[in-house]
């Protein structure tokens, strides 16, 4: 194989020779030998937006195409785009040729290839031609393959491959003529694919019913949604449930429902028993009278001292006994919580079930104590916007709705959590309120 030039403007002279011995071996002039077949132009050619993974490689083909002329010589540079495109010029086996280069010429060719990453206009210059007479000529086809290792742009982005025009692709004939061609420019369009997120679907309770998401799954092997993917949910009940209300990253009672997927989601639907309505004959006897509506139970599990500065928090039990009832409505009463700096606490509910609800969550500023405070989601002042030791009626912070249809009998668990230090209090009394 032929060494390296020095620079690709002395890759010129070997064509123009060869043109010149070419035109005296064969003892005819350039006039004699014009105008006897209308021919079209040789090009050489560089595919437009080859594909391209960001931070991978790609392999870029130089395609000729001899537009019916005998070619025997073709010199060209090629111009990429350095921001996005890296070109590796390793000879491991010291041919003149880099690992990354690919050569499809036949073997009377001789290619000389120089590489100055320096150069803005044709950093890759080749050579291809048979410099012995009788002269081959050079078949359409790839006659060059670069192989280019590619940048990590934020987004998709094409980046050039060109030839040069400083100085522009040259061609020389059989005869040793030089004959006029067309280049035609390509590019690498490096791909970044859109971001794909999980989409988590819940019931309550279950056995409730399901959720059906369209379209299915449509990134990594259809485990996650392709950013921007709209989902349509459909919460479908089992016999003897209907749909009640969403909650999670879709809220409201619209069923179906649509979810954008531009993040992690999770979604619950809750089901509730369907009410049926029994005819009885009416009987006259002594029945006991029917337990009134809403009942209020009381914790034994008090005093609880708050310990200052632990997320763990402490935790103070309520039995509600037997038979249960599902609950339509639910009131946490804080009968009696000292504690200095109410800002400080968290306080949670858990039901039986798990299901767990943070109520309070740090209101209060430097004000102390919660007495007498009932929580229900049909109050109308906001617990954030109430002022310590906050007596009354208040909208906890998390609606109490979650526990809504879930059966009352079970221990249920009050949670509070100090999260700043210095303050501390205790727990000496509180209660819940179940309304069936």
């Amino acid at each position: 194989m032929t060494p390296k030039f020095p620079t690709k403007h002395f890759l010129l002279p070997a064509v123009l020779c060869l043109a010149s011995a070419t035109a005296l071996w064969l003892g005819t002039s350039p006039s004699a030998l014009a105008g006897l077949i209308q021919l079209s132009q040789p090009t050489l050619s560089i595919p437009d937006r080859a594909p391209a993974q960001r931070g991978g490689t790609v392999t870029v083909p130089v395609t000729f195409n001899s537009g019916g002329h005998a070619i025997a010589s073709t010199v060209f540079s090629v111009d990429y785009d350095q921001t996005w495109l890296a070109f590796d010029p390793t000879d491991s086996d010291g041919d003149g040729i880099p690992d990354d280069i690919t050569l499809n010429v036949p073997a009377a060719f001789t290619v000389v290839f120089f590489f100055n990453a320096d150069d803005t206009d044709g950093e890759l210059d080749f050579a291809i031609a048979d410099l012995g007479p009788p002269f081959a000529s050079l078949s359409s086809g790839v006659v060059v393959s670069m192989t280019f290792t590619t940048g990590t742009p934020p987004s998709t982005t094409p980046a050039a491959v060109n030839f040069s025009q400083s100085p522009a692709a040259s061609f020389g004939n059989t005869q040793g003529q030089s004959v006029p061609g067309a280049t035609d420019n390509g590019s690498v369009l490096i791909v970044v694919p859109a971001p794909c997120y999980s989409l988590t679907t819940n019931v309550i309770p279950n056995g409730g019913g399901r959720v059906d998401p369209n379209p299915p799954r449509n990134c990594e092997s259809g485990t996650k949604y392709i950013s921007g993917t709209v989902v349509t949910l459909s919460a479908v009940p089992n016999s003897g449930y209907r749909f009640d209300h969403w909650s999670g990253a879709v809220t409201g009672t619209v069923n179906p429902t649509t979810v954008t997927m531009n993040t992690t989601k999770s979604v619950t639907a809750t089901f509730a028993l369907t009410s049926r309505r029994i005819y009885l004959p009416l009987i006259r006897n002594n029945f006991p009278p029917p337990p009134p509506p809403c009942s209020v139970f009381t914790s034994a599990d008090v005093p609880k001292p708050i310990p200052d500065n632990l997320s763990t928090g402490v935790a103070s039990v309520l039995a509600v006994p037997g038979p249960s009832v599902f609950i339509r409505d639910l009131t946490l009463r804080l009968d009696n919580l000292r504690h200095t700096y109410d800002s400080d606490l968290q306080i949670s509910l858990i039901a039986p079930d798990g299901t767990a609800v943070l109520l309070v969550d740090r209101v209060g500023s430097d004000g102390d104590n919660f007495i007498g405070t009932h929580l229900n989601d049909n109050s109308p002042t906001p617990i954030v916007n109430g002022t310590a030791p906050f007596t009354g009626r208040f909208r906890p912070d998390r609606p109490l709705s979650d526990f809504r249809n879930k059966p009352s009998a079970g221990t249920w668990t009050l949670h509070i959590a100090d999260r700043e230090a210095r303050d501390v209090g205790e727990l000496k009394a509180w209660s819940l309120e179940i309304c069936r």
